[in-house]
C-alpha cells in the first residue's frame, strides 16, 4: 500500500531495506519461479539468530552432510520499493550489496538442512543516490544501529527428490528472517541449482516495513512510498570455500 509522506530533500527514492537480502536466500537457491512469497502472518515461532555471523547453526553435524560456502563476490542480495516522486512520478527505488556471508548445508541426499544460515551487511547496500543511502543508515533502516540482516532456515516445503550434481529443484524456502532487530517468519518461493561442486540460486520474498518496526522514510519530495517491500537474492556457493 502507497502512504504519503512529508519531505525535506527533493527526489530520493528510499527503501526498506534487506536483503537482502540478503536476502539473501536465494539464500539457499533459485528462488526465481513466478510470483513471490509473503511474510508469514504468524510469526509466533520466529526467533532471533543464535551463534556465529555467517556459521550455520547445527550443533550436530549428519554424517555425510556437505557445507557450501557463500562466495561474497559472485553473490548479490537487493531490494526494491515503489515510490512516487514529485516531478517524476512513479519510480522504482533499487538498493544493491555484495556483502553477503554464510552457509548453506545438505544432508548426504542432497536436501537443504535447517540451520542453514546467510548475512547481510545492510551498511553497505548502494543505490544510485549517495544522499538516501546516508539517510538509510541512521533513519527507518537504521542500518548503523542494525547492520546485519539474518536469514537461518528452519524448513523447506513442496521440495521434490533430492539435489545431485546437474540437478535443479523448486521448493519453498521457510525461515526466520531477521532485519531492524526484528524478526520474522518468511516463506521463499525458490529453485536451486547444482552443478560441479556449486551451488547457485535466487530468492524473491515480499515484506511489510511496519512489521520490521521500520518507519516510512520522510524526506524530500516523496508523495508517496508502497509499504511492500520486495528483496531479491542471487548465490553462488561454494564447497570447503
Amino acid at each position: 500500500m502507497k502512504v504519503g509522506t512529508n519531505w525535506k530533500h527533493a527526489g530520493l527514492p528510499w527503501l526498506m531495506g534487506l536483503a537482502g537480502a540478503v536476502v539473501t536466500l536465494t539464500m539457499i537457491f533459485s528462488m526465481s519461479r513466478g510470483g513471490t512469497a509473503m511474510a508469514q502472518e504468524d510469526d509466533s515461532t520466529a526467533e532471533a539468530p543464535t551463534g556465529d555471523i555467517g556459521v550455520a547453526v547445527i550443533e550436530d553435524m549428519p554424517d555425510g552432510a556437505v557445507t557450501y560456502t557463500v562466495a561474497s563476490e559472485e553473490s548479490q542480495a537487493s531490494y526494491s520499493v515503489e515510490e512516487e516522486l514529485a516531478g517524476k512520478g512513479d519510480v522504482t527505488a533499487v538498493g544493491t550489496t555484495k556483502s553477503i556471508i554464510g552457509e548453506i548445508v545438505l544432508d548426504a541426499d542432497g536436501n537443504p538442512l535447517a540451520g542453514s544460515r546467510i548475512d547481510i551487511d545492510m551498511r553497505t547496500l548502494q543505490t544510485d543516490e549517495t544522499r538516501r543511502d546516508n539517510y538509510l543508515r541512521t533513519n527507518s533502516l537504521e542500518s548503523d544501529t542494525y547492520p546485519l540482516a539474518t536469514f537461518i532456515l528452519t524448513g523447506i516445503e513442496n521440495w521434490e527428490g533430492s539435489l545431485a550434481d546437474g540437478d535443479s529443484v523448486t521448493f519453498d524456502m521457510v525461515g526466520n528472517l531477521t532485519v531492524h532487530g526484528v524478526t520474522r517468519e518468511v516463506s521463499w518461493e525458490s529453485t536451486a541449482t547444482l552443478a560441479d561442486e556449486v551451488l547457485t540460486g535466487t530468492a524473491t520474498v515480499e515484506v511489510e516495513m511496519g512489521d520490521f518496526d521500520i518507519e516510512t522514510p520522510s524526506v524530500g519530495f516523496l508523495l508517496g512510498i508502497d509499504e511492500t517491500v520486495k528483496l531479491d537474492l542471487a548465490i553462488t556457493a561454494n564447497v570447503g570455500d
